[in-house]
């Protein structure tokens, strides 16, 4: 297959330019057994832009192996536009598609017995914790490490037993055995062991919220073992090139709101300020946020031992002013 102005993306481009197609994709097993895939919505882009892949709104019993895809470029062995670096996923995987790095789903891969083609039907590929209590009612009550699958595949803590479960764990803070201060890129992909401390990544939170349906708890607790919580009917945050802006609204519990004055906040850490202030909130702060002038919250901050003040440490201004905090928890859920 070659990049060529007469292949049939052309066609495929003009048949939905209009932006008002349905796409349905039909699956056969060796063994006979079928399944399929339906996307409300489906186009894509011209030659210019490589045609570039845009796939939202999934129904159907086959799983959802094409939103990995969503906002792709088109790769074949001639030409990569992937996002794997150094290797050209056309070449590996002998097709043409819109890889990623590389992918989830491969119809126009070689046809060989055993291997895959629609991930989601060989294993089970779960969007979110709140997709495997759905899909797996027995795993309701268990909190622990699970697989998801919201951008590629990550290792998250699931707590199912809060309010009735399906929380996926953005942001987890038991001791100081991983440090928060960390650069962009590693806040974009994430960091640290999803068993006690870590950051699930900028850029799955993105994906994991862009249906703008996600509601967001924080779960805290003091030194003195004294516990509180905020909840948010809204919240998400835009891709890498809007510096992950958030959107935050709609609070409910017993922590007070520190996360409002945050709204509309632009990620900074402290190799990139993106925040209002004179300096460096990220610097000053001793870790990464959507830091304004500078923080109300910063529970991505310096870890202390004991509840020493500082606005360095992991601080929610509301309920214990600078008093470091001694375990945070950030997690999303499918709106109720």
């Amino acid at each position: 297959m070659k990049f060529e102005k007469t292949n049939r993306n052309e066609a495929t481009h003009a048949l939905r330019r209009d932006k008002k197609q349905e796409l349905r994709i039909d699956l056969q097993r060796h063994n006979g057994e079928q399944a399929y895939a339906v996307y409300a919505t489906f186009y894509i882009v011209d030659e210019n832009n490589k045609y570039t892949l845009t796939v939202s709104g999934y129904n159907g019993i086959a799983g959802d192996s094409l939103i990995y895809h969503n906002g792709m470029r088109f790769t074949t062995k001639d030409q990569d536009n992937d996002v794997n670096s150094g290797v050209n996923c056309a070449t590996s995987w002998q097709g043409g598609w819109w890889y990623k790095s590389c992918h989830h789903a491969n119809l126009n891969g070689k046809i060989r017995r055993g291997k895959c083609v629609w991930l989601s039907i060989c294993e089970k590929i779960y969007k979110d914790c709140s997709d495997i209590v759905k899909r797996d009612p027995s795993k309701k009550g268990q909190n622990g490490v699970y697989v998801i699958y919201p951008d590629t595949r990550r290792e998250v803590f699931c707590d199912m037993t809060t309010d009735e479960g399906g929380w996926t764990v953005i942001q987890k803070r038991k001791d100081g055995d991983v440090d928060f201060y960390r650069t962009w890129i590693e806040y974009k992909n994430g960091f640290g062991n999803a068993t006690k401390n870590y950051w699930i990544g900028n850029d799955a939170i993105h994906t994991l919220t862009m249906d703008k349906n996600q509601e967001l708890r924080v779960d805290l607790q003091r030194h003195n073992g004294e516990q509180a919580y905020a909840v948010y009917t809204t919240f998400y945050i835009g891709d890498e090139d809007s510096k992950y802006i958030l959107t935050v609204s709609g609070y409910n519990g017993t922590a007070g709101d520190s996360l409002a004055y945050h709204n509309g906040m632009k990620f900074s850490t402290k190799d990139q300020d993106n925040g209002r202030g004179s300096g460096s909130c990220a610097k000053q702060r001793h870790g990464a946020w959507w830091y304004d002038n500078c923080a109300y919250s910063n529970l991505n901050g310096m870890y202390a031992q004991s509840a020493l003040s500082d606005g360095r440490y992991p601080i929610w201004s509301h309920w214990t002013g600078w008093e470091a905090l001694k375990q945070t928890v950030m997690m999303l859920r499918y709106k109720q």
